[in-house]
């Protein structure tokens, strides 16, 4: 009996049909080949996404930053500048939390004289002063006694504000140094130091503050960033004695040359 080809018929006389050509190898290949690639593009694309809303919601919108930076904002009076240098000093905070500026003699000889921009009380008796401020509620500017330490009569500046007041940057510029010392070789208090634009010798020193929001090489607007919390000091401060208005603290602003590193106190 002969072999039965695929074209014969079977023996219920139907025929035999042809059995399917497998794939090629090749073939094979090219689609696996396809499909791992689209899956790739797609593993991609979902990454590039889940990477771009995490950088999104880490970084700040323009509007945030501008709040937390205080661009936009008002800025506080200049009060007193270094006219050699047109640095300009600003209130440190708004006119409700500011109660008077009494300038004083600097601990550091070489502490350059402020020229103040408002009228000043020249009188160096605290009785005398207190009365005055107590006839006006306006934010006024004041002498205190002299101190004998050899620097100019307003060399310093107590600016005598509300507890807990936050404090904007005194000056335009860039903030060089925040460090920890002694006040008085007892009390922590915190110095932060800011360059001013034009003026790299200069450094205005801000002192008795605390919460401080700003570190070396943030950029700071006179008058509008906000860099730290006023300190309330555990001791009897020279300018209260001039205060008619009770409790108040007070922050110490001066400008140092950084050729001389002496304590700003």
């Amino acid at each position: 009996m002969r072999p039965r080809t695929e074209h014969q018929p079977d023996f219920a006389g139907r025929p035999i049909a042809r059995p399917p050509r497998p794939r090629s190898t090749k073939a094979l290949r090219l689609g696996g080949m396809l499909v791992i690639a689209a899956l790739a593009i797609l593993g991609v694309g979902l990454l590039a996404r889940s990477v771009a809303r995490a950088a999104s919601a880490g970084r700040a919108t323009p509007a945030a930053s501008a709040r937390q930076s205080g661009r936009g904002s008002t800025p506080t009076a200049v009060f007193a500048h270094i006219p050699k240098y047109r640095v300009a000093i600003h209130f440190p905070a708004t006119a409700s939390d500011m109660i008077a500026v009494g300038f004083h003699q600097a601990y550091n000889p070489k502490a350059f004289a402020l020229a103040p921009t408002m009228r000043t009380l020249a009188i160096d008796k605290p009785s005398l002063t207190e009365q005055l401020l107590a006839s006006d509620s306006s934010l006024k500017l004041f002498d205190q006694a002299l101190r004998g330490r050899g620097s100019a009569e307003r060399s310093a500046a107590d600016c005598a504000v509300l507890p807990s007041t936050r404090l904007v940057s005194p000056a335009t510029g860039t903030v060089t140094l925040l460090k920890h010392y002694k006040l008085e070789g007892r009390i922590d208090d915190l110095q932060l130091e800011i360059q001013p634009d034009g003026a790299p010798l200069l450094r205005v020193v801000m002192i008795h503050i605390k919460n401080v929001t700003v570190k070396a090489g943030d950029r700071v607007i006179g008058g509008v960033t906000p860099v730290a919390t006023v300190r309330h000091l555990t001791l009897d401060s020279s300018v209260n004695r001039y205060l008619p208005v009770s409790p108040a603290d007070h922050t110490h602003i001066q400008v140092n040359d950084q050729r001389y590193r002496l304590p700003s106190s």
